[in-house]
């Protein structure tokens, strides 16, 4: 797999000494990310001897008592001992008999629930990695507070969808809002800036050769878009990025911030200025 699962563990396994393989069916690891922070990453998984088998796939596995043997659609056999099999998760309704609730799966498995996460039976509530996407503790905590608060007072106050994501690989990589893929498929006029950590002097004390902190701009509301960072403290940085999208500041108003010296949240500062640069 090359999803959040097969990366972290994989990171892990090599940072413990561990020769690690990664097969995946697709282009690019974890594809829904932002292409730039993800081509950090792979530089970072070549330096801890981590393999990348991409555009590729299993096609026999073999299993003896010392060894797995996989053949690859490639034709070519790799030797491991141990397969780690990270190719996402399924609910698990059917150990639920939902027809004794009155409630239907789709096609996938997933029971359809509301904003206000609403099943069908209004007085069911669904959340947590059973509501599906994006499955993550921070979320499902919001989902509880969200379902609770309808389900006694009968309004919720509504979630504007900025939510961070983080990716416990080594190094962190976190993001919140639209990557730039997604920018260009809607056509956005928008800029782009960077931070790579060493040009802070905190990245340079810490070493972190490959930590980056982009931010996506639009061009004519200078508002910010997206915010993208790999690197150590990745899913504590992201929070500021999220902060001034929830309160709609705009790149002038990052630009403009005083921030602790030294620290990674100078990336900011850095990534705005550039950002000005191009609006003029």
């Amino acid at each position: 797999g090359g999803g959040v699962i097969a990366c972290e563990f994989a990171t892990i396994f090599a940072s413990l000494g561990s020769k690690v393989t990664l097969i995946d069916s697709h282009a690019q690891l974890l594809a829904y990310l932002d292409a730039d922070i993800v081509a950090r990453l792979a530089e970072d998984f070549n330096d801890i001897n981590i393999s990348l088998r991409m555009n590729t796939c299993i096609s026999q596995i073999e299993r003896s008592a010392e060894s797995v043997s996989v053949t690859t659609d490639q034709g070519d056999t790799l030797q491991a001992d141990a397969l780690l099999y990270a190719l996402g998760r399924e609910p698990n309704y059917d150990l639920l008999e939902l027809d004794k609730a009155g409630l239907v799966a789709d096609d996938q498995g997933w029971v359809r629930i509301n904003e206000n996460q609403q099943t069908s039976q209004s007085h069911i509530y669904i959340v947590g990695d059973l509501a599906g996407h994006p499955s993550l503790a921070s979320t499902a905590m919001e989902q509880g507070r969200m379902a609770i608060r309808h389900a006694f007072q009968g309004e919720v106050q509504a979630n504007d969808g900025l939510l961070p994501m983080a990716i416990y690989t080594i190094p962190e990589l976190s993001y919140v809002g639209e990557t730039e893929r997604e920018l260009q498929a809607r056509k956005a006029n928008y800029v782009k800036g960077y931070a790579p950590y060493v040009d802070t002097a905190r990245g340079q004390i810490i070493g972190n050769e490959h930590g980056l902190l982009k931010l996506l701009v639009d061009r004519q509301s200078r508002s910010i878009l997206g915010v993208h960072i790999i690197g150590e403290s990745a899913s504590e940085l992201v929070h500021v990025g999220q902060m001034a999208m929830i309160c709609k500041s705009t790149v002038d108003v990052l630009a403009a911030t005083v921030f602790n010296y030294p620290t990674l949240a100078q990336c900011y500062k850095t990534a705005a200025l550039e950002c000005l640069a191009q609006l003029g």
